[in-house]
């Protein structure tokens, strides 16, 4: 088992997920890291017709991936991590996980963060946002952002400030 990739992304499993970083890295497995979207049988659905034929998939919650970290649970042998929140990065963290670097290109305008601002068009930070990422860095964890795999990758500060 390999880790070849942390994502954030709101949006979970999509064509650019699918057809950029899972295509050009290989993929053979997703994990799929929300306590909410674990429970939810219509949106595990949606992602498992979006992708590719013969990956695997697994919808878990924060817990449940700490102990498909703990007892090397995984499916593939390349596996792209996405979790949906910041928040579930967190608590991934809090329980136990490390993560060394995380592709943060994913974070939307929501009702749920009125006060987030843009700093471009898949990167809307709000306060809590912000010190996340900074206990993040302080951790050592490298924070970058990229949005499909042909393009560069280029630290997450380069964005914003936190």
């Amino acid at each position: 088992m390999s880790v070849i990739l942390y994502k954030i992304d709101e949006r979970l499993v999509h064509g650019q997920v699918v057809a950029s970083f899972a295509k050009y890295l290989s993929a053979d497995e997703f994990i799929i890291v929300n306590d909410k979207v674990a429970y939810d049988d219509d949106q595990i659905t949606l992602m498992e017709l979006a992708i590719p034929a013969g990956t695997e998939m697994q919808v878990i919650t924060c817990a449940e991936f700490k102990e498909v970290v703990d007892t090397n649970g995984f499916w593939g042998k390349k596996t792209i991590v996405v979790f949906r929140y910041l928040t579930d990065v967190m608590e991934c963290i809090q329980l136990g996980v490390k993560i060394d670097r995380l592709n943060c290109a994913g974070f939307f305008q929501s009702k749920d963060k009125p006060n987030a601002i843009k700093y471009n068009n898949n990167l809307f930070l709000d306060d809590e946002d912000k010190a996340n990422l900074r206990k993040l860095a302080d951790m050592g964890v490298d924070l970058y952002y990229q949005l499909t795999f042909v393009m560069q990758a280029s630290p997450l500060t380069s964005f914003v400030k936190f």
